[in-house]
């Protein structure tokens, strides 16, 4: 289970209502996010938690069949943070319906740590006190390194950087979890990202221009209903089973099982 970093805010908008209190948990690599109301029904309280754990078996499974399989651009493993392996993730593996999509301008002359924070709270739209995204220096700095080195490259086909996070509320009642995939097309934010806002102490005004895509997730079987993993190799554990199946995603999404199985 990852490291988690923890708020509690009600937080207060510019209307007359108010947003009940609630309980917000991220994940170290901020690739999990958890929001939970205070005051929530046991009962409602403990099936958000199975399906942040469900939610967190995934994203493991996830990571590790991303980083153990070839990008055939650049023979070598793929990044996290490779858009199109996310991308191909979203699309392909059906457990994915695509709800919105958004084009994100962010405009400021912060830097260092509360550009960060700044920017992350300009994308997931909630309203963040400077230390509740302890993940957020790590995640911006690795995200500006892998878009460097896709600069470099300068290859047409690949041109994004993406983020994939993982977020189980509570809906009347109901645990829902949903994906956000925030992406950064380098041609459009490169001077931005040559003036390391995340490493200045200096003001420095920059633009960005983001895109934000949300799904709904499905969650994949519980154990007893996995035989959709089955096909997926010579692994026995429905982790095993999983990152086998993930990487069929990512090479061979064209002849995967129907998602009927489920």
């Amino acid at each position: 289970m990852p490291v988690l970093t923890r708020r509690r805010t009600p937080v207060a908008r510019h209307t007359q209502e108010t947003e009940a209190a609630s309980d917000y948990v991220f994940s170290h690599d901020g690739q999990l996010m958890l929001s939970r109301p205070l005051n929530a029904d046991p009962a409602a309280q403990a099936s958000l938690q199975d399906a942040f754990a469900e939610a967190c078996a995934f994203v493991t499974a996830m990571n590790q069949a991303i980083t153990s399989t070839q990008d055939p651009l650049t023979a070598a493993p793929y990044s996290p943070y490779n858009y199109q392996a996310l991308e191909r993730i979203t699309h392909a593996s059906q457990l994915f319906v695509r709800l919105t999509d958004e084009d994100i301008r962010h405009d400021t002359d912060n830097v260092g740590a509360q550009f960060n924070r700044t920017l992350l709270e300009s994308l997931l739209d909630l309203p963040c006190n400077t230390a509740d995204l302890a993940f957020a220096d790590r995640l911006l700095t690795a995200i500006a390194e892998e878009s460097r080195r896709i600069a470099q490259r300068a290859h047409p086909s690949q041109t994004r950087v993406g983020h994939l996070m993982f977020i189980c509320a509570e809906l009347l009642g109901m645990p829902v979890v949903s994906a956000v995939l925030f992406s950064a097309d380098w041609r459009y934010n490169n001077n931005a990202i040559r003036s390391h806002p995340c490493l200045r102490n200096d003001p420095h005004p920059t633009r960005w221009r983001l895109h934000k895509s949300t799904y709904l997730f499905v969650l994949p079987p519980s154990p007893r209903h996995a035989t959709h993993f089955q096909a997926a190799g010579h692994a026995t554990s429905r982790h095993g089973k999983m990152v086998e199946w993930l990487k069929e995603v990512l090479t061979e999404p064209d002849h995967l099982p129907p998602t009927t199985a489920y």
